[in-house]
This record gives C-alpha cells, sequence and structure tokens, in this order.
C-alpha cells in the first residue's frame, strides 16, 4: 500500500489523511494573520456525462498550508494542507438518479434476491451494504424493476436523502468513472463485491482527483472561511477572515440570531417550520456563504469521510436542528451502516496541482 493510501484498522481511533492534517494546538497569535489578499472565487463547471445536468464546482483552497480557528470557542488551531474543490451545492435527487442510472447500464447491479449488490424497489445495496434506502415512507427515489430511477414531482432539486455513509462513497466513485471513462483516479478502493464491505477495510487516498467526501477539517475550513469580510469573525485572523465557531456558515451573528441564521440555513426556526429538506438555494443567490457555497448550514447534515467505532461524522445542521445544532463547530455521528431524512452529501475533489 503506498503511504498516501489510508486503510480503517481501528475503530478507537479518529482517522485523518493525508490531504489534511489537525493540529490540536492552542492559538499562536504570530501564526495568525496573513497579509495576502483574497484572492478571486473561482469555480468550474461539469456537465454529467450523457445529460444535460451540471454540478458548479468552487476552488475551496487554494493554497499548500493554512491555519485557521477550530472549536466552538475558537481556542483551537487546525491546519490545512492541499488544495481541493467542493460543489457548491448538496448532491440533489437528480444527480443520484443520473449516477445510479449509469451504474445501472454498467452492470453495478444485481436482480437477484439477497446478492451482495441487490437493487430492488425497496432497497440499492453494494458489497452487502445499504447504500440508499427505497423503503423509507418519504423517500423520493424509486425503482421500476426496468433500469429507470424517478423522482418524486418537485423534488428534483432537492438534496439526495436516506442515503448511507456507504451510499455516498459508492455515489462518489461511480461519478468519477462515469466522468472519466476509467477507475483510474477512483479515491476509494478494497470494496470487494461481497457481503463483507467494511468501512475498516476501505482504502482512501486523498491525493487522487476523484470525488469524494470532505474531511472533517475540509469542511469547516469551508465553512468557516470569510474572505475579506471581518464580519462577525475570529479576531487576529485577517485576509483570510474566518467565521465564528457559535455561527452559522456565512450568518453575521451567532446561531441564537435567528434573523442572521434565517437568511443563511433552512432549519427548525424558520417559519412554515420545515417538515423535510428544501430546494438547494431555496433561500436565494444571498444565501451563500462567502465561498458561493449553498445550504453549508442547514437543509440537510451532509457525511464526512472521517470515522470513529461504527459511525462517521456529519456537519452542517439540517432543516430540523435548532439554534444549538446548527453552527459550524457542531460535528455529530452517525451509523455507517444508516439512512435518515436529515443526512445527504456535497461532493469535493483533490486539486491536481497538489
Amino acid at each position: 500500500m503506498k503511504t498516501n493510501n489510508i486503510k480503517f484498522s481501528s475503530i478507537n481511533i479518529i482517522i485523518f489523511f493525508s490531504v489534511v492534517i489537525i493540529s490540536c494546538t492552542q492559538p499562536q497569535p504570530t501564526e495568525k494573520e496573513t497579509t495576502s489578499k483574497h484572492p478571486a472565487i473561482i469555480s468550474s463547471e461539469i456537465t454529467l456525462q450523457g445529460t444535460s445536468e451540471k454540478i458548479t464546482m468552487i476552488y475551496g483552497n487554494n493554497r499548500n498550508n493554512i491555519n485557521f480557528p477550530s472549536d466552538l470557542d475558537d481556542s483551537y488551531i487546525s491546519q490545512l494542507r492541499g488544495k481541493f474543490w467542493v460543489a457548491n451545492t448538496e448532491f440533489t435527487n437528480t444527480q443520484a438518479a443520473i449516477v445510479l442510472k449509469w451504474a445501472y447500464d454498467n452492470e453495478k447491479f444485481s436482480s437477484k434476491r439477497n446478492a451482495a449488490n441487490e437493487l430492488s424497489s425497496s432497497t440499492i445495496n453494494y458489497g452487502g451494504q445499504l447504500l440508499i434506502d427505497l423503503s423509507a415512507p418519504k423517500c423520493p427515489l424509486s425503482y421500476d424493476g426496468q433500469g429507470n430511477f424517478n423522482i418524486k414531482q418537485g423534488y428534483e432539486n432537492k438534496p439526495i436523502i436516506y442515503i448511507t455513509w456507504y451510499g455516498a462513497i459508492m455515489l462518489c466513485n461511480w461519478l468519477t468513472e462515469m466522468q472519466d471513462g476509467n477507475t483510474k483516479n477512483v479515491v476509494y478502493t478494497n470494496i470487494v463485491l461481497t457481503h463483507t464491505w467494511s468501512y475498516l477495510n476501505t482504502d482512501i487516498d486523498n491525493e487522487k482527483t476523484g470525488y469524494r467526501l470532505p474531511t472533517n477539517t475540509e469542511r469547516e475550513f469551508v465553512a468557516r472561511y470569510n474572505g475579506d469580510n471581518p464580519v462577525n469573525t475570529v479576531p487576529g485572523f485577517k485576509n483570510p477572515y474566518f467565521i465564528k465557531g457559535d455561527s452559522a456558515s456565512g450568518a453575521t451573528a451567532n446561531s441564537l440570531n435567528e434573523n442572521a441564521t434565517k437568511k443563511v440555513a433552512v432549519y427548525a426556526k424558520q417559519n412554515p417550520k420545515p417538515t423535510e429538506p428544501a430546494d438547494t438555494k431555496s433561500l436565494g443567490l444571498d444565501s451563500a456563504n462567502f465561498l458561493k457555497l449553498y445550504d453549508i448550514s442547514g437543509n440537510v447534515s451532509e457525511w464526512m469521510q472521517d470515522c470513529l467505532s461504527f459511525s462517521a461524522y456529519y456537519l452542517g445542521g439540517n432543516w430540523n436542528s435548532e439554534e444549538n445544532d446548527i453552527y459550524i463547530s457542531k460535528y455529530n455521528l452517525y451509523d455507517v451502516e444508516k439512512s435518515s431524512d436529515f443526512i445527504g452529501f456535497r461532493i469535493y475533489r483533490t486539486d491536481d496541482s497538489n
């Protein structure tokens, strides 16, 4: 195994990867400031193969090494290494249906009952793991048994839900293979088509440039990043500034301030109170954070790459979150084998200049 590959070999430690290193040290004031001005936001549009569906990727970090504040009280410094891209919206039902259709056409599934890669009207499995629970009462995605994935009308641009951590991993891999035409840049490997696939055995190579989930550090960085805007930011950091950890991403005040939080996050304090995820960008163009990322806080929480004791982290808060769960630095864990109506995902990609 290459040194930049990671294999989950223990359930008792948090796994961090070669692109990102966390340093849990007390802040050092002399390390807090940079003097460079904020660069222009760089975006790149990809068109999903054989369709007109587009995904906008934002350059999430253009530096080889940068320190930023972390934790609820901003008392620690985290270190981010490596350049990467991030989608400006959460992965939608339309995008998931396109990738799943490609996977079906490329014989990734079996109609055989109890097969490790079983596809039926009630379930999508791979490697013996549930990917998407089609049987969930409110799941807007369905399969007709003839190779077609249908979406409930009006849910096309809502983020996909009822997807497990394994499901997010496989959609990232299949999206990479679909777009590239090969598996050279697939990030997640050692996924065998048996009933024994486990996150513990999954090899991860974040130096590859395929689509993937973010590390905790990458996700907190893009949520906090505030460029040259000093409003509601951590003292001592400048160019770039970073939003305080007790706030929603892009908010002008902490999460207890409903007016500020409602402008940037779909969460329980909206009126009327949400009962399910909203369309991406539902709060308007002004709801994006400084990097022009939508729903970084609220709408659906997002699966992270990092796992701990048979669970994976999810961040961001969601449509059902109260003010004490919507802030940037709130970390949660959820069983990698389970799905819900409040967790989805967002794609990231390591830049090929690293």
